[in-house]
């Protein structure tokens, strides 16, 4: 199955709707309504179909790339020596 034909928009359960690959448990992408997620599938669609990398493949999951500024930082400086 080309990937392409393995894209498909889900209700997310926290509200919205999620563009997934299918095989892939982390959304592509996650947006407030269905017609974004699948104009944005269509557009993952297309790419996939030109030969483009698949969504999945590489780069910040959609957790990553929806976390505010900062998120997930201690601030704490790192220490060669543990200290």
């Amino acid at each position: 199955m080309a990937d392409a034909e393995r894209i498909r928009v889900e209700p997310w359960p926290a509200g919205g709707w999620a563009v997934r690959l299918e095989g892939h448990p982390t959304p592509v992408s996650r947006h407030d309504t269905e017609e974004e997620a699948h104009a944005r599938a269509l557009a993952y669609r297309r790419g996939l179909e030109e030969g483009e990398p698949s969504p999945g493949a590489g780069g910040p999951s959609a957790e990553e790339r929806d976390a505010p500024p900062g998120a997930g930082e201690t601030g704490d400086p790192i220490h060669p020596s543990g200290t």
